[in-house]
């Protein structure tokens, strides 16, 4: 079983050079007299008014922040990304994912829960699929992948479109080519919506000669 945060601050506080009595880290360290109970009694009952008034940090279950750290994933979004979106360490995220953590405190799991699949670093692989739409109908619409390259400011247009293509139709593409050729789709349509999957077929097809019929779906 996962011990909780408060176990393993309370590992922490006894590798601390030693408190004075009354202040309840040395409480924490083992003592038990009067005076070091009488201090963690306060504190805990200092806590439990702060949670009642809604200001605490209590401890939750990390299974909803794990969740949500799966679906990310799915959507590109890695632990570096979400550390650094939600201003955690990169461990402590990783271990929420892995299940290294049953609890975790209200703040982690809400500074988790509120990272979106917006979040994913320029180089993140992001699903690929929507891109291969969006160019094949640029194309089939008069834009050159030369022009396109220009557009989204590659140096070397044919070499650097192509492999764009390349990796959008093997499943995957780089964020930051995921956005910017979603960015050139909406100047040229005035929408980032994709017409319907029959259509993208067609137009794939038109564009690079391939039947990529399992790859172009809304």
């Amino acid at each position: 079983m996962a011990e909780s945060t408060a176990e393993r601050i309370e590992k922490l506080h006894r590798r601390m050079p030693t408190k004075a009595h009354g202040d309840r880290l040395r409480y924490l360290q083992g003592c038990k007299c009067f005076r070091c109970k009488l201090a963690n009694a306060d504190y805990q009952w200092n806590r439990r008014r702060a949670i009642q008034r809604g200001e605490g940090n209590p401890d939750v279950s990390a299974e909803a922040a794990r969740l949500h750290l799966l679906y990310l994933a799915r959507e590109g979004v890695g632990l570096r990304a979400v550390a650094k979106a939600a201003d955690l360490n990169r461990k402590t995220v990783q271990l929420v994912r892995n299940r290294g953590r049953g609890l975790i405190r209200k703040k982690t799991a809400d500074a988790i829960l509120g990272v979106s699949r917006h979040a994913a670093l320029a180089n993140a692989a992001v699903d690929g699929r929507r891109t291969l739409a969006r160019i094949a109908r640029l194309v089939h619409h008069g834009w050159t992948r030369k022009a396109i390259a220009f557009s989204i400011g590659k140096h070397t247009p044919a070499l650097q479109v192509g492999r764009v293509y390349q990796r959008a139709a093997s499943g995957k593409v780089a964020k930051r080519n995921h956005d910017a050729i979603r960015a050139l789709y909406v100047q040229e349509f005035g929408s980032a919506v994709i017409p319907s999957a029959n259509n993208l077929l067609i137009l794939a097809r038109l564009s690079s000669g391939k039947a990529l019929i399992s790859k172009i779906v809304g």
